[in-house]
């Protein structure tokens, strides 16, 4: 009773327009949004199905979709005084999970903007390519040397 309280609860907040879209990039798979969820559900599976049963694979996915990455941004908020910046881009610039899909040179991209990323119903396959053709994206990795 309470995990089905808890459910419920999550699902009200996470649907509530205060809370979606802080942080969670959402990608369509057959024009359908891949929402996260609680408890067994075929979303896992397709999450897995897009991760290839990858491991490495699936961390770097879960990274770029809640926005847990290794970034500037995620250094940003949670050490403040660590460097934040992109070391391939020759201008300073914050290293940030719109950044690495969108205008970062180091990387193959597929996406224009994050806007179009976002309204784009198939996006998922392109995500998918994104990952495979970066191996290093959303990897700890790619973050800016902490300062001695």
């Amino acid at each position: 009773m309470a995990k089905h309280r808890a459910q419920r609860w999550w699902k009200a907040r996470y649907r509530s327009p205060q809370y979606i879209g802080q942080s969670w990039l959402p990608i369509r798979r057959k024009k359908k949004p891949i929402e996260p969820t609680l408890g067994p559900t075929t979303r896992r599976f397709i999450m897995r199905e897009m991760a290839e049963n990858d491991p490495t694979m699936m961390s770097r996915l879960t990274r770029a979709l809640t926005n847990h990455a290794p970034t500037g941004e995620y250094r940003e908020r949670f050490f403040p005084g660590q460097p934040t910046h992109c070391l391939h881009c020759p201008t300073p610039v914050l290293l940030s999970r719109s950044h690495i899909l969108t205008a970062c040179g180091k990387y193959t991209s597929r996406f224009d903007s994050i806007r179009k990323f976002r309204t784009d119903k198939k996006n998922s396959k392109q995500f998918k390519l994104f990952l495979k053709e970066n191996p290093t994206a959303f990897t700890f990795d790619e973050l800016p040397p902490e300062p001695p």
